[in-house]
């Protein structure tokens, strides 16, 4: 039977124990790895991995398809750039990229320095609707609004100066 290997962070741990026809007692634990359950009847397994472990594992499926039986399991490290983060109802989500978080704040500025842009130039055609057509040109207040809002982004990504 194939191997297969995933990584990830173990989101929950379900534990059911019984006792089988033949009076043998056993103990299951279906691990959730994002959104996919890894089962073990290992105790040693068992008792090792809890919730908000990273691991590597391999795993085979069962022959019907149905189960993803874990053949091996270690732990690793928390893979760098990935954070978990909880919802407004305080439940905790899997990892986060780095990146994601990057780029929504870079979005946030880029939208908040479009606002002061339109907001600026707004003022200034209020102020004299001639000079701003003279300053700005007829037709470019498009660009104008994009070349200010960039040079607000420019200013609130420069180094801050430090603070005595």
């Amino acid at each position: 039977m194939t191997e297969l290997k995933i990584k990830g962070r173990i989101e929950s741990i379900e534990q059911k124990s019984g006792e089988s026809a033949s009076g043998q007692i056993w103990k299951r634990a279906a691990f959730k790895i994002d959104n996919k359950t890894y089962s073990t009847f290992d105790e040693e397994i068992i008792k090792s991995y809890q919730s908000g472990d990273y691991v590597e594992l391999e795993y085979t499926k069962s022959a019907d398809g149905k189960y993803s039986n874990i053949a091996e399991i270690k732990k690793i490290e928390q893979p760098k750039g990935l954070e978990s983060f909880k919802t407004a109802n305080n439940v905790e989500t899997g990892p986060v990229d780095q990146s994601v978080w990057d780029q929504k704040d870079r979005r946030i500025v880029r939208q908040s320095c479009l606002k002061a842009a339109i907001e600026s130039i707004n003022t200034l055609v209020l102020i004299d609707i001639e000079k701003a057509k003279t300053l700005i040109g007829e037709n470019q207040l498009l660009d104008t609004i994009i070349e200010v809002a960039s040079t607000f982004e420019g200013y609130v990504y420069s180094p801050m100066p430090e603070v005595n």
